[in-house]
């Protein structure tokens, strides 16, 4: 099968590389979408993939071929690349929290396993989730970062008719924005410097939407938020002031929710927020139960994903490498919401 293998320095190479045979408790699956993440993305701009990897975990596919014992799937059923309860005992015990439907410390390490970004992949029975018949193969490759988003609002204390700030309208701001609306937010307030995205915001439902470029982009922030500040912020940005800014327009008492990876040094002024005794809580990766209602709020049209497959590009693997090189472009993170 094609495969798109890391060789180190910025390079993805496509080869020819065998399938791996297939054992008892395991499913082949045909790879219909996978989504570049912007984990990804950094992962390649800093070179932190090792080399031989296959990387990708934000994709769909069909089962071509099940293992003798398993019992979950059949050929032809239509699956999520991740979401699945690990049976009893899987959990490393050296974490609170096995991190093993998102980026951690092995994920671009595991030069044995073919992930996303190849023709196929092999799962443990247990893994992937079954794709309902209102989630398109599409919209499927999209329940990973949605349930991202979920944990994020789950982790976050929102509570039933706060006011929310989103920082980035991304794919995870655009998701956060509508699973803080299913929450029960009153008024969701977006900033983003990008205009493709702010009117993606828009059509989701944020009650405003700042271009981030704004000068006195703090007091804007806090007079749409009935002068207050918002009682829950989401950073979705990581650039590097909107941490600073997440904590400097929060309202009193209120909470700072760092949902985006930055990959370098952030300036902070801890004295200009200090004192308001704000919560700041991270969060990172997803549980079973994220995949889950994830799943159940793209199926009864809760979250809206056509901002994010109608505004996007639809690749071949063979020119993945031009993709990756034009996305660690902050102009072209800018024009473009998703790539496939």
């Amino acid at each position: 099968m094609k495969a798109a293998v890391y060789k180190g320095n910025q390079t993805l190479v496509i080869e020819d590389i065998p399938v791996a045979d297939l054992k008892h408790d395991e499913i082949l699956v045909k790879i219909k979408y996978s989504a570049i993440c912007g984990s990804d993305v950094h992962a390649f701009l800093y070179d932190l993939i090792d080399v031989g990897h296959v990387p990708g975990h934000e994709y769909s596919g069909v089962v071509e071929l099940v293992g003798s014992s398993v019992k979950r799937f059949k050929k032809g059923d239509r699956v999520a690349g991740g979401g699945g309860t690990p049976p009893p005992g899987y959990e490393n015990p050296m974490r609170i929290r096995d991190q093993f439907n998102f980026i951690h410390d092995g994920i671009y390490r595991d030069v044995t396993r073919t992930r996303g970004f190849a023709e196929y992949s092999i799962l443990k029975e247990w893994e992937p989730i079954k794709l309902t018949d209102q989630i398109s193969d599409l919209q499927g490759a999209l329940i990973e970062p949605c349930a991202v988003a979920v944990r994020a609002v789950r982790v976050s204390n929102q509570k039933l008719g706060d006011n929310v700030l989103v920082l980035g309208a991304g794919p995870i701001g655009l998701l956060c924005l509508q699973v803080a609306k299913a929450a029960g937010a009153s008024k969701i307030v977006v900033s983003e410097p990008s205009s493709v995205r702010r009117e993606a915001a828009l059509s989701l439902g944020a009650d405003v939407v700042i271009d981030s470029s704004d000068p006195d982009i703090s007091q804007t922030i806090i007079s749409a938020t009935d002068n207050a500040g918002p009682d829950v912020v989401f950073e979705c940005a990581a650039a590097p002031s909107t941490l600073d800014l997440a904590l400097d327009v929060v309202r009193r008492d209120g909470n700072v929710t760092l949902v985006a990876l930055a990959w370098r040094d952030v300036p902070l002024v801890p004295v200009k927020w200090a004192a308001k005794e704000i919560s700041m809580l991270t969060t990172f990766g997803t549980e079973a139960k994220d995949w889950k209602i994830a799943s159940e709020l793209i199926s009864k049209g809760d979250i809206n994903l056509d901002p994010m497959l109608s505004k996007t590009d639809l690749i071949n693997l063979d020119d993945i490498q031009e993709a990756f090189e034009s996305l660690i472009k902050p102009n072209e993170l800018n024009t473009i919401i998703k790539i496939y």
